[in-house]
């Protein structure tokens, strides 16, 4: 993998990381050949196509604007909505085949596809000079003036106790953002399917076409509804201005909570889910897992409230982990340099997403700065308008 010694090197080729390349490409702040993206799946992108498709979405929770281009609106204007099905709703949810379109015109026009360089990061180290020499898995070694790191929580799926239990003793149960295998392709009827939120839902309303009266949703509560998954005044000064004026960390990742609609759908996901189970396609169940059986590949999931449900397959769709989702390679670089933490473990950055001189944080990463919003589209747009300002003050990269 070469580089010069000016580029700027983006950790990670999802949402966050390929957004942030098409605006500072877009935006004019650096040419091509001082910018590189590094990731471990073979296009950019390529593992959240995999998990919005798994799941059965059609469209995006986000609104229109929401999206990797510069101009708030060019998703409207690359639509063709000619049939009228390319949004949804008073907030124009965009489908997600036109959101997966936009996303690949858009690197296509800046060319950000032939910028990725297929890895692993494993190391990051500085030199005398302030340079930062970034080690791949497979070896290799790159340099930058500038990093920006946007790895997500895509190893950080959450699996609860009784889950690991469960597969011990060798039932079928996977979460579904299991990156090897598609459990929702591989399951074997009756099927429970855990979660209270959109990713829940949205299998459940998948799995329950194609597996009509034997699908059972597993929700630990009633089904919340919000059309987003936070208030919309976080995206702007109404909530963020008085979030920037807490100066203790802890009352800031308390506030995160708190402002978070954790295990929530948006209504028209809910009236869909009831509407399957009036019509028999699918089971609606509020309870929780007490304790669980195996025999033969039959699992027996035994609820508090006394009653059991017989399962072949169990889809965990569970969400992420609490704790802070720092890659080892970075945390052993903060401890090197003795960076600073907040008490939850995540790192604290300042007002342009600065960790370290030259080295930048996205999505959760970020969140005590960005707040919310931080992890997703929204977030990344916030992010990119934070950090794009100040790469174009750094110092231009020489050119032989």
């Amino acid at each position: 993998m070469k580089t010069n010694p000016g580029t700027c090197l983006i950790i990670g080729g999802g949402i966050h990381g390929t957004l942030l390349g098409v605006q500072i490409l877009k935006s004019g702040t650096l040419r091509q050949d001082d910018l590189r993206i590094v990731d471990p799946n073979e296009s950019l992108i390529s593992r959240w196509k995999t998990n919005t498709t798994r799941i059965g979405m059609r469209y995006l929770r986000s609104p229109s604007v929401h999206h990797l281009d510069l101009d708030p609106f060019s998703l409207r204007k690359f639509s063709n909505d000619q049939d009228g099905t390319d949004f949804l709703g008073r907030y124009k949810r965009p489908s997600l085949d036109l959101f997966h379109e936009h996303c690949q015109a858009l690197i296509e026009e800046t060319g950000l596809a032939a910028l990725h360089h297929q890895g692993s990061v494993s190391g990051l180290t500085r030199d005398s000079d302030d340079l930062l020499h970034v080690t791949l898995a497979s070896g290799e070694t790159t340099t930058a003036r500038q990093v920006i790191v946007a790895t997500g929580m895509n190893e950080m799926v959450a699996w609860p106790e009784w889950a690991c239990g469960l597969q011990d003793a060798g039932g079928h149960v996977e979460h579904v953002f299991h990156e090897a295998e598609d459990v929702t392709r591989d399951s074997e009827a009756p099927i429970v399917i855990t979660g209270g939120g959109i990713t829940a839902a949205h299998t459940a309303l998948k799995l329950s076409k194609e597996y009509p009266g034997q699908v059972t949703l597993l929700t630990r509560h009633s089904l919340r509804t919000h059309d987003f998954d936070s208030d919309p005044g976080w995206l702007g000064p109404k909530y963020m201005n008085g979030f920037s004026q807490l100066k203790d960390n802890q009352r800031r990742r308390q506030t995160i909570r708190m402002a978070r609609y954790r295990g929530s759908v948006p209504p028209e996901i809910k009236r869909a889910l009831v509407s399957e189970e009036a019509k028999g396609n699918l089971h609606l169940c509020q309870d929780e897992v007490d304790g669980t059986t195996v025999n033969h590949g039959h699992m027996l999931l035994h609820l508090q409230s006394g009653d059991t449900l017989h399962a072949r397959t169990v889809i965990l769709a569970t969400g992420y982990r609490q704790e802070c989702p720092i890659p080892d390679w970075l945390k052993i670089y903060g401890d090197d340099f003795d960076l600073p933490y907040a008490p939850c473990g995540t790192p604290v950055v300042d007002q342009n997403l600065s960790w370290h001189d030259g080295i930048y944080l996205t999505g959760a990463l970020a969140e005590l700065e960005l707040g919310p919003t931080a992890r997703n589209i929204a977030g990344a747009r916030q992010a990119a308008a934070r950090m794009i300002p100040v790469l174009k003050q750094a110092p231009l990269p020489v050119h032989q």
